[in-house]
């Protein structure tokens, strides 16, 4: 797979304050509906997309 396709872009300060830069899930209801499995880093997660994406 070809690197460096992506470049990060620091958050612009003129939005500070007015939009999320980092969101998180909590998934303390789903542990306790028993659901162990270990969660996908965003690099997993997105990997997987795009391999789905590419078998359409």
């Amino acid at each position: 797979m070809e690197q460096g396709i992506l470049e990060y872009i620091e958050f612009p300060e003129a939005l500070k304050g007015k939009y999320q830069s980092f969101t998180q899930a909590d998934i303390s209801k789903l542990r306790a509906y028993g659901y162990e499995e270990p969660m996908l880093t965003v690099e997993q997660g997105v990997d997987r997309y795009v391999d789905w994406l590419m078998t359409r």
